[in-house]
């Protein structure tokens, strides 16, 4: 869970429009907080440069490949579900900004 409750509709909206299960979100939910605890571990450790960039790719590729694994024949539907949300979220925030 988040505290954003924004997100938390958006999760919600997400599991209805693609169908998926409360396993699934779940899932996804372990993934985003394995991938964000790694990219915390690696800015502690201060890795920098290429090697940060190389440590970066690694661990995105590692969460890309889990989703891919949790979802299935489902995860091209994901990624388009995913791509228009970030659109519509990037002009939710940049709009919080601005008022």
């Amino acid at each position: 869970m988040t505290n954003d409750a924004k997100l938390e509709m958006d999760i919600k909206d997400m599991q209805k429009a693609l169908l998926l299960t409360d396993e699934e979100v779940m899932e996804l939910r372990n993934i985003a907080s394995r991938e964000a605890e790694a990219l915390m571990k690696l800015k502690e450790k201060g890795t920098i440069g290429h090697q940060y960039d190389m440590d970066v790719g690694k661990i995105g590729a590692y969460s890309l490949a889990s989703v891919k694994n949790a979802l299935g024949d489902k995860y091209g539907d994901f990624i388009r579900w995913l791509e228009q949300w970030w659109v519509n979220e990037t002009q939710y925030r940049n709009n919080m900004v601005i008022h």
